[in-house]
C-alpha cells in the first residue's frame, strides 16, 4: 500500500508526467490482477496500477486514472527530475510534500554520516536539520535561499523518511539518552 501512495505522490506533479510511462488503451493490455479499487496492468511494455470504477448504468467497469509502476531507481530518478524542476521556495516545499519519504533516505544517511552517525536530539536537532535541508537542497539542484521556512518544510518531510528508516532498522533510536544512531556506520 505504501508503494501505492509514492506513486499517487509521483502522479501529482504535471511536470514530471512527460517522464513517465503513459497509458496507450491503443497499445492493447493485459489485466496482471487485482489490488484495492483497482487493476494491475501490462500496458506497451510497462506495469500500471488502474483505478476501476461504475461505467454508467453500472452495466460495466471503467478503468481510470492508470499510474505508472516504477523501480526504487526509476522512482528516485523522477523523484528528482521534479524537485529540479520547481523554481521558487514554495514550488520547492510543495514538490517535495509530494514525493515519498523514501527518496530522502540517501540525504538523511549523508547528513548523519556528517555528524559522527549520532544525532543527539536534544541539543543537535536545529544544526541537524539545517544541514540536511541543504542536502536536499543540493541534491535536487534547488539554488533559492535557505529559509527558516524551508528549513522546517524539510524537517517536517524527513520525519517520515526517519520513521521509515526506524522500522527498517536503518536508524536506532535510544529515548532514554535522547540519541539517535544510523547503522553499520563507522
Amino acid at each position: 500500500m505504501r508503494a501505492l501512495i509514492a506513486l499517487c505522490a509521483l502522479a501529482v506533479t504535471p511536470a514530471l508526467a512527460q517522464d513517465l510511462p503513459i497509458f496507450q488503451e491503443e497499445r492493447g493490455y493485459e489485466i496482471l490482477g487485482g489490488i484495492d479499487v483497482g487493476l494491475l496492468v501490462r500496458n506497451g511494455g510497462h506495469a500500471f496500477y488502474c483505478e476501476v470504477d461504475e461505467g454508467p448504468d453500472d452495466r460495466f467497469l471503467v478503468m481510470e486514472t492508470c499510474l505508472p509502476i516504477l523501480g526504487p531507481k526509476a522512482a528516485a530518478s523522477a523523484s528528482r527530475a521534479t524537485l529540479s524542476r520547481a523554481r521558487g521556495e514554495k514550488a520547492f516545499v510543495e514538490a517535495i510534500e509530494a514525493l515519498p519519504p523514501s527518496v530522502f533516505i540517501p540525504a538523511v544517511t549523508q547528513t548523519m554520516r556528517g555528524f559522527g552517525c549520532v544525532l543527539d536530539m536534544r541539543t543537535g536537532e536545529d544544526a541537524f536539520l539545517a544541514v540536511l535541508a541543504r542536502h536536499v537542497a543540493e541534491e535536487a539542484v534547488y539554488d533559492g535561499e535557505m529559509t527558516e521556512g524551508l528549513i522546517d518544510a524539510i524537517g517536517e518531510v524527513t520525519e517520515d523518511t526517519a520513521e521509515i528508516m526506524m522500522d527498517q532498522g536503518l536508524i536506532v533510536l535510544d529515548r532514554a539518552a535522547g540519541k539517535a544512531h544510523l547503522v553499520n556506520c563507522p
